[in-house]
């Protein structure tokens, strides 16, 4: 049974572009895998909050059960625990959504989700089929105005959404 994590990051709770493209996905997905399951994680009513020094630091420590730490690790076990990512991003002057790069934040560490080889960042989920480079999942999703099914193919949208998107590790 495929898992499928569907991340929204549209501040448009009305209206919104790329939801109604997800929207759309999410019911062609269920087409495809009707026993599949779906998780949502809602970056921007769930007030993902940014990145604070403190929250870094802990980043750090080896062994660190800190509260603190709590949120990023449930994101964390989120990625690990699925087959596929769908993300829905708008973008917002020339980028992405603030609550987009706080996720991003604080589940991209060092050891958990990617580590350093030489000069480069590997992604660390691992026994899972390289899609768009350099992430590691079965399969990402990026639905903006259009879905982009990025399914084994290295595709630039037309946007800076999808370079920002394709350099990170994990």
């Amino acid at each position: 049974m495929k898992a499928l994590l569907r991340i929204d990051s549209n501040l448009r709770l009305k209206k919104p572009y790329s939801r109604n493209a997800g929207d759309n996905f999410v019911r062609a997905w269920k087409e495809l895998n009707p026993e599949g399951s779906i998780s949502i994680r809602e970056v921007v009513t769930s007030h993902i909050p940014h990145l604070e020094q403190e929250v870094l630091e802990k980043f750090y420590t080896a062994g660190d059960t800190s509260d603190r730490l709590k949120l990023s690790n449930q994101l964390i076990a989120e990625l690990f625990g699925c087959d596929e990512i769908l993300i829905t991003v708008p973008m917002y002057n020339f980028g992405i959504p603030s609550s987009l790069k706080a996720y991003f934040d604080l589940v991209l560490r060092t050891g958990k989700t990617f580590r350093y080889d030489e000069d480069k960042a590997i992604g660390l989920l691992q026994n899972k089929k390289h899609t768009f480079s350099p992430l590691w999942v079965r399969s990402i999703y990026i639905c903006q105005k259009t879905c982009a099914i990025l399914t084994g193919l290295y595709i630039w949208l037309f946007s800076s959404i999808a370079p920002f998107i394709s350099n990170i590790p994990v």
